[in-house]
């Protein structure tokens, strides 16, 4: 909150803000926290190989919950946001309801149920086991395991289309959209240039990634942070805080 003040200029409390979360968890806590501290116009997307809940958000953490989060079991480089085509757009509502979403005949992760999932991973764990480890330094087996990636293929609707999974995302209009990972695995740079596309005429002010790295080079943008500093509220020696932001062509 504090980088959205330094950064954009305008009070947190007025924005209409969509944030994307990539490697949250087996359980949307960062979603959760990020919520406590923002009005309701802010919007967050869960992504993580291991979430739960996804499509039945209420069911799983209350209709409370449900208003504000959405869930998605995947890997952040299968997660699919979808590029405005002009109908589309003029078309689409605005409020934040759940999403559709596909799986492809190679989709590495099937949709089970909370039962299956407590049976194969049980009910506790260490927190940065259950985060999304699809591609850490120097790659891994479970990023072969998910497929080739298709490079920036779209189709004639405007959808940017990957291997495995294919997911949606909707059309709104937004203040201001926030990149934000928390000791996360996922490849940010990746993630931040698809989310660049999707939202390029969408978010007023532009692009905003908060992240907390922890290990390899996963958890850096390739330019240069606005701002740099250490929490000490974080309880962990991975406690530098990196602040990238990216105007939009808009601002």
């Amino acid at each position: 909150l504090e980088a959205c003040r330094t950064c954009v200029g305008e009070d947190f409390r007025k924005l209409r803000t969509r944030v994307f979360i990539p490697g949250d968890g087996k359980v949307p806590r960062t979603a959760a926290a990020l919520c406590l501290h923002t009005p309701a116009s802010w919007k967050c997307t869960s992504i993580d190989p291991r979430m739960v809940g996804e499509g039945n958000e209420a069911a799983f953490y209350g209709e409370h919950v449900a208003a504000r989060i959405r869930c998605f079991r995947s890997l952040s480089q299968n997660f699919v946001l979808r590029l405005p085509s002009t109908q589309s757009a003029r078309d689409a509502p605005t409020s934040f309801s759940p999403g559709r979403s596909r799986s492809s005949p190679r989709d590495p992760l099937p949709r089970r149920s909370f039962s299956e999932e407590n049976r194969s991973d049980g009910e506790t764990g260490d927190r940065e086991d259950t985060r999304d480890t699809g591609d850490r330094r120097g790659g891994g087996g479970s990023t072969a395991a998910a497929g080739t990636r298709e490079e920036g293929l779209e189709n004639a609707e405007g959808v940017e289309k990957q291997g495995g999974q294919e997911r949606e995302e909707d059309y709104e209009e937004v203040d201001l959209c926030v990149l934000l990972a928390v000791h996360s695995h996922a490849p940010l740079q990746e993630f931040f240039e698809r989310m660049q596309r999707a939202y390029a005429n969408r978010s007023r002010c532009g692009f905003l990634c908060v992240s907390l790295p922890c290990c390899g080079s996963e958890g850096f943008l390739a330019g240069a942070p606005v701002v740099r500093f250490e929490d000490p509220a974080v309880l962990s020696h991975c406690r530098e805080v990196l602040v990238y932001f990216s105007p939009s062509h808009a601002s």
